[in-house]
Formats: structure tokens, C-alpha cells, sequence
């Protein structure tokens, strides 16, 4: 049983249930669901489900919200917790994040900043979720429009520093003082964002011990970063169109310098949005 058998038999069940009461929109998150999500209020069941379906980078995720008497709810609880189990029991190939090159890392993102990270906090959101807040201090916006100084972006999980509940999906972490280039994707309807690809869309800033410049790295090698394999099939025919010049525009950073990446980004950025 593939993870994307589970996710469709699971949307099928929800969909005949609570029919017009669902809201689709993309992101790229996944968690187990603790079962305090299904008991903030005795008469409304808020039920939050975000998947995070690794499948061609598809990233979906179903927002459910809708009355239900109390022996509906507890059917429900108990089938999501077979769910998770099932998915646990996957092989672990199966749940690894897919790879992306530096030109899907660009087309993906909303936005892509060059910067500081300034504070990290944890607590609830207005939905009564436990997120946590990164702000980041711009020091150069290689994508996107922002005016202001600073950025502040907002992820599922972390710590509810009042109660002391922790919430098990864990977010991309950030550390005060941590110099990155962060690609974002866009806010969902719920105010939410994440680095695209988790750790993949966090470059950070280092020093070269032998020449003193400065230079960014997220970890993969440059045969990943830079291999030549066009994006999904929405994609395709635009990537293909372009192949030569984003080519181009991988090859001139392949060393990693600072400057030399910023531009090619930048670069990439610019074909993408033609």
C-alpha cells in the first residue's frame, strides 16, 4: 500500500461525510494527529488534517471543520489513527523528501530572502494550533515583494510555552543569528508558510577557511542541485522551452559563492515568472 493509496481512500471517506464543509488548499506539511486536536470544543470538531504527499512534489493539504455527534468523532479519531499506523509501517523509501534541483526550489517558492534570523517563538495561532514563528531581518530579497524589514513566517508544531504541550509535528528549525538564503513557499489561507522542501530551501551562509569568502549550502550535493531533470508535467513544457538558459544560469553558481548564487536565483526567477 503506497502512501498516495492512503491518502486517496482517506479523502474519499472524508469528502462523502462532510461533502461542502471542505476546504482544499496547498502546502507542504505532514504530522500525526494528537488526539487533543479533536477535543477543543464538545460540540465542534475542528479536524485538521495536512499531509504532506512526496509523490511528483505534489503538496496537499485538507482542512475539515464540521458538527459531528461524539460516536462519529471517535470512529473518526480511531480511523486516523490507523491511518497513521499504516503510513508507519511504510517502507522508509517511501517517506523520504524528494530531491529538487535549485531551479524547482526557485520556481516553487513565493518568495526568497537573503537575511538574519532575529526570533524564534512557539505558542497557539488563532485556531488554537501550536505553531511557531520564525522572524527573519531582510538583508536582500532575491524573489517576491516585500517592503518591510523584516519577514516573519509561521509553521505547524513546536511548543505551547504556557502549558507545556509540544505539538509532534516538528518545523523546520531556526536558530538566533542564523545568516540564510530562504526560499518560502507562499502563505496558505491559515497564514502558514515553510521552507520549500524542509531543510532543501534553507541555504546557509558560511566562510570559506582557505579564501575568506563567504558562500551558502543546504546540505545537498551539487549532482542533485544541479541535475539536469525537468520539473512535473505542469511544468514541463515551459522548462523545456528554457532548458538552455536555466542551464546557463545553474552552471555559473555550481561553486556556491554568495554573490554568484544570488544572481543566478535571481536569474531563475526571472525565466520563471515570463
Amino acid at each position: 500500500m503506497t502512501v498516495m493509496s492512503v491518502f486517496n481512500a482517506l479523502s474519499a471517506i472524508i469528502l462523502l461525510i462532510v461533502k461542502n464543509s471542505v476546504e482544499l488548499s496547498f502546502f507542504f506539511l505532514f504530522f500525526p494527529l494528537p488526539y487533543h486536536f479533536f477535543e477543543n470544543n464538545d460540540s465542534i470538531l475542528k479536524l485538521i488534517v495536512l499531509w504532506r504527499i512526496e509523490n511528483m512534489n505534489t503538496r496537499i493539504r485538507v482542512f475539515v471543520v464540521f458538527d459531528l455527534p461524539k460516536l462519529f468523532r471517535m470512529v473518526l479519531i480511531a480511523s486516523f489513527s490507523l491511518v497513521v499506523f499504516l503510513l508507519s509501517s511504510l517502507p522508509a523509501h517511501a517517506n523520504r523528501v524528494m530531491s529538487m534541483t535549485l531551479a524547482e526550489l526557485v520556481d516553487k517558492a513565493g518568495q526568497i530572502i537573503q537575511g538574519q534570523v532575529v526570533d524564534v517563538s512557539s505558542g497557539r495561532d488563532e485556531h488554537n494550533l501550536i505553531c511557531t514563528w520564525t522572524t527573519v531581518r531582510i538583508d536582500d530579497v532575491l524573489k517576491g515583494n516585500i517592503a518591510t524589514e523584516t519577514i516573519t513566517f509561521k509553521q505547524i508544531g513546536g511548543k505551547d510555552e504556557e502549558t507545556g504541550t509540544i505539538n509532534t509535528m516538528l518545523p523546520t528549525k531556526f536558530t538566533i543569528g542564523q545568516e540564510v538564503v530562504l526560499f518560502l513557499y507562499g502563505k496558505s489561507k491559515w497564514g502558514f508558510s515553510a521552507p520549500v522542501g524542509y531543510q532543501q530551501g534553507v541555504f546557509n551562509l558560511y566562510k570559506d577557511m582557505q579564501t575568506g569568502e563567504s558562500k551558502v549550502s543546504n546540505g545537498m550535493s551539487k549532482q542533485v542541485l544541479f541535475q539536469e531533470t525537468p520539473f512535473q508535467k505542469s511544468r514541463k513544457a515551459k522548462y523545456d522551452s528554457q532548458k538552455s538558459s536555466i542551464q546557463s544560469a545553474m552552471k555559473n553558481c555550481e561553486t556556491l559563492h554568495l554573490d554568484e548564487f544570488k544572481n543566478s536565483v535571481r536569474q531563475l526567477a526571472a525565466l520563471f515568472s515570463k
